[in-house]
């Protein structure tokens, strides 16, 4: 028992680590420690509650880096406006305390749907061959609902290709440089803001309404991140955008379908032995999951939710009254020289080269007011290329 509590800590405490730090996903930590051999010096048991307490606290506090510092991730891209928008009004604790609130509404959910979609799993192999179309129809959804369109094609395209040349190279950790150059670095190099004003310490109040109507679209949108490949959270959020909302229903929306995508992947795992996620592919390394394996998972997840809005919560307030007094120009300087040093290091010159191209079309698409989850073709095409018959 004593094990089980410190390997728990720690996952928690890398997750916290991954979260706060641009550019470093815990994707990343979970294949270093596949490949490296490290998690095999664990216990089966052990490396789950690791696993599982590292990627699920990452999905709480990864929000704080993309609030504060305007550095989206792959799994926040589509929050930058709102969050932006928050941030300048003095409310960036206010959106960070929304996604939590989100993350607990995820969980919830994850109750709700877990047996029917081990059910609906059951049928996966009659769906695969829907796979190319049903994923081009969201490409071509996220083009229909906006307003510069050519320019979205544009940018799904060239994240596309080059995301097809990427995923096919040997570089060492190819979505490291590829991920980080179009979201971290690119988001940090444009950023013009020389101080974050002082932010408020209040949290708003969500109706009860206002959560039954979150837990549907979560319910509704999420699974399908467990049966289409290559579909992550951004593109499940912006599925879930039925009608322009508020900031603060926007906030919610991203916070609730980045947990619940991250815990229907161990479903989906168990189910079908298919990994829609670096946490659930490290977690198949280990084993092939059992039904005592799941349980571990389950309870894994609730535990660390519990902890993790805590923790997010306490250190968003911290950070909130501090913001204000930072060098921003200089704080960001030095994000972009350990985020570029740690993509040299892992992924080399290969890496490099991939990493000032993704640098540059993500510029492009900030400067074209482009989509940022537009740059997610980068996975979408070549996804779908490979399914096609």
């Amino acid at each position: 028992m004593i094990q089980e509590v410190i390997v728990f800590i720690l996952g928690i405490i890398s997750g916290i680590i991954t979260g706060l730090l641009p550019g470093i996903h815990n994707n990343l930590i979970t294949t270093l420690l596949v490949t490296s051999g490290l998690i095999y010096k664990f216990s089966t048991k052990l490396g789950i509650i690791y696993i599982v307490s590292l990627s699920v606290t990452n999905t709480f506090t990864d929000i704080i880096p993309s609030i504060y510092l305007f550095c989206q991730s792959p799994d926040t891209a589509i929050i930058s406006t709102p969050g932006q928008k928050m941030v300048a009004e003095g409310n960036g604790h206010i959106a960070i305390n929304n996604t939590i609130k989100g993350s607990i509404i995820a969980i919830i959910a994850f109750l709700i749907i877990l047996f029917p979609l081990i059910l609906i799993l059951q049928f996966y192999d009659k769906i695969e061959i829907m796979f190319p179309w049903l994923l081009s129809w969201i490409i071509i959804l996220s083009v229909y609902r906006t307003e510069n369109k050519i320019e979205t094609i544009i940018i799904i395209l060239l994240s596309g290709v080059l995301g097809f040349f990427v995923l096919n190279s040997t570089v060492n950790q190819p979505l490291l440089p590829l991920l980080t150059g179009f979201f971290g670095t690119a988001d940090l190099i444009t950023t013009k803001t020389d101080k974050i004003p002082h932010q408020e310490l209040t949290e708003e109040k969500i109706t009860l309404k206002e959560s039954f109507q979150i837990l549907i679209k979560t319910l509704i949108i999420s699974p399908l991140c467990s049966l289409l490949p290559g579909l992550g959270t951004s593109q499940a959020s912006m599925l879930g955008n039925f009608k322009k909302q508020e900031p603060k229903q926007s906030m919610i929306l991203i916070g609730s379908i980045n947990t619940l995508v991250l815990c229907t992947s161990f479903i989906t795992l168990y189910s079908i032995n298919k990994s829609r996620s670096g946490a659930a592919a490290a977690i198949s390394q280990l084993t092939f999951l059992t039904k005592s394996d799941l349980l571990t998972i389950i309870i894994t997840i609730l535990i660390t939710a519990i902890v993790s809005a805590k923790v997010t919560n306490l250190l968003s307030k911290k950070i909130s009254k501090k913001i204000n007094k930072i060098n921003f120009q200089i704080l960001k300087f030095s994000i972009l020289i350990f985020v570029s040093i740690l993509t040299i290091a892992v992924s080399g010159v290969q890496g490099t080269i991939i990493y000032i191209t993704s640098i540059l079309i993500g510029i492009l698409t900030i400067k074209l007011n482009v989509t940022k989850s537009s740059m997610m073709s980068c996975i979408l095409l070549s996804t779908i290329i490979y399914y096609l018959p």
